[in-house]
């Protein structure tokens, strides 16, 4: 009878020393860290993701996602940090997390304390939204970098070349216009002066001005000419 009494005890001992003897081994090994993960899933065959009743794809919690800003051809980045379907509407739509820029291509949390609604994750719709095919996390940076995402900026590249150059004649134009403008302004303050008050002291004052006027004139025209030479892409 004793043996028989003591057979579970043994057995529950036994049971426990295993747990405690796979812990140890599982805190004895090292953990591999993964400085890029793949946010999205490209081989997975499209038919094993939830469709919306009118054919979007319905993104998953912690997808990468894109959508409208508040410009024209501007892209958002958010992060899917809840999916919820609508039988009222018969419609999915998610909870997105805006991503903030933090490098080239990188977007990460926005910090707690951000303001004017940014780190506010907001309900969409799933045709609002547009799943991303080349999110990848990197642990290093604690951001997502996306690629293929717009900033709403105009390449320049993309100008006419007649464009650029009615442009850049009628930047010529301007500056001529801003010198002509300014000696003629000083040569008739000059003479009006001299007339009123018959002296030379004053007309040589104003005249010594309205040099040293044509001439920041003409060092302003110079300085953007270098900016814009430092610069060919933008000229």
């Amino acid at each position: 009878m004793m043996a028989f009494a003591t057979a579970p005890a043994c057995f529950s001992r036994c049971q426990q020393a295993c747990r405690a003897r796979r812990r140890r081994n599982a805190k004895a090994q090292p953990r591999r860290r993964r400085s890029a993960v793949k946010c999205v899933a490209e081989s997975e065959p499209a038919q094993q993701r939830e469709i919306d009743v009118r054919g979007f794809q319905v993104p998953r919690v912690g997808e990468v996602v894109t959508y409208a800003g508040k410009w024209p051809g501007e892209d958002c980045v958010g992060l899917v940090e809840g999916v919820q379907f609508i039988e009222s509407r018969a419609v999915y739509v998610v909870d997105v997390l805006p991503l903030k820029s933090v490098g080239p291509k990188l977007f990460g949390r926005p910090s707690a304390r951000a303001k004017g609604g940014v780190g506010q994750a907001k309900w969409m719709d799933v045709g609002e939204v547009r799943l991303t095919v080349d999110a990848v996390y990197e642990a290093d940076r604690d951001a997502y970098r996306v690629e293929r995402v717009n900033d709403g900026y105009k390449d320049m590249s993309e100008i006419d070349p007649d464009v650029r150059a009615r442009y850049n004649q009628e930047y010529e134009d301007l500056k001529q216009e801003l010198l002509r403008s300014t000696a003629v302004a000083g040569l008739l303050g000059t003479v009006i002066t001299a007339v009123i008050t018959r002296s030379l002291d004053t007309p040589t004052t104003f005249a010594t001005g309205a040099l040293a006027s044509l001439v920041y004139v003409a060092l302003l025209n110079r300085r953007v000419d270098n900016v814009g030479a430092n610069n060919p892409g933008g000229s």
